[in-house]
């Protein structure tokens, strides 16, 4: 697998996007990437980077429009009394995607001071990561021109690099799931042609329980022939499969499906 600067992990509620985005760090970490997690749910999800011992990087979007501003105006006076007047909060509420594309920029920053970083980013579910990269496009026209509009396109150029970012989506093996993320991949892909999306068939029983067949009760019997089904039928659509993982320790599901992810080559293409 040729390792990137940052991926991008998405998906509909439900499908394991979390337990992908920490297996994904784990398995960097394990080769010997100098990797951090990050995330929306920050809380949560920081108590199992400290079990895992993955280092995690807790964002705000109030303070990365801080140290944006404080960049900028070379201020870190100024820069706190604005983000801290009512207007600025006004702003992050009628602009949505406007808190993520800060913190993406922050990260982004990060990643520029220090080459050898690997940072995987837990996104929010999948329709609002649509919002999220149509939300750097329209504001890069809203904003333009002006140092605001260029930052955004250093942005957007920084995440459409496919030798740099990547994007998985997570999924599960049902007609509807693979369907919407199928959906997903080609809506980003009419963004920019450049990105490189991979679809992971999470939660899969088929592979998990194919030493067992003969013993299966019926119902199960029935679910993996339909998993099956839907997974052949969408073959050339899924990188990969990660099979379900038979124990009640998210730590223990984790690092074994740290073991089994495989991502595919990169794709030619050109972003508009």
């Amino acid at each position: 697998m040729l390792h990137k600067r940052i991926y991008f992990v998405t998906g509909k509620g439900g499908v394991g996007k979390t337990t992908l985005a920490l297996a994904l760090a784990k398995q960097l970490q394990k080769s010997n990437r100098k990797v951090f997690y990050t995330s929306n749910d920050q809380k949560q999800n920081s108590y199992l980077c400290e079990q895992l011992n993955i280092p995690f990087i807790l964002l705000g979007p109030l303070d990365s429009i801080e140290k944006y501003i404080a960049k900028k105006l070379n201020s870190q006076i100024i820069a706190s009394w604005i983000t801290r007047a009512p207007f600025v909060r006004a702003i992050f509420q009628m602009l949505p995607g406007l808190e993520s594309i800060v913190i993406i920029g922050e990260l982004i920053d990060l990643l520029k001071r220090d080459p050898e970083i690997t940072i995987v980013f837990d996104m929010p579910s999948s329709g609002h990561t649509t919002t999220l990269f149509e939300s750097i496009i329209n504001f890069k026209e809203i904003f333009s021109p002006g140092v605001l509009a260029s930052d955004l396109s250093e942005i957007w150029n920084f995440i459409s690099n496919r030798t740099i970012s990547d994007i998985l989506i997570s999924t599960i093996p049902t007609t509807m799931g693979l369907h919407e993320a199928i959906e997903l991949k080609q809506s980003l892909l009419s963004l920019c042609s450049n990105f490189n999306v991979n679809i992971i068939l999470n939660l899969a029983l088929a592979p998990s329980l194919q030493k067992h067949d003969d013993n299966l009760p019926p119902f199960l019997i029935e679910k993996i022939r339909l998993e099956k089904e839907v997974a052949q039928e969408n073959i050339a659509a899924i990188t990969t499969q990660i099979p379900f993982v038979f124990s009640s320790s998210t730590l223990d599901i984790i690092q074994e499906i740290a073991d089994k992810i495989e991502l595919a080559k990169d794709h030619n293409g050109e972003c508009q």
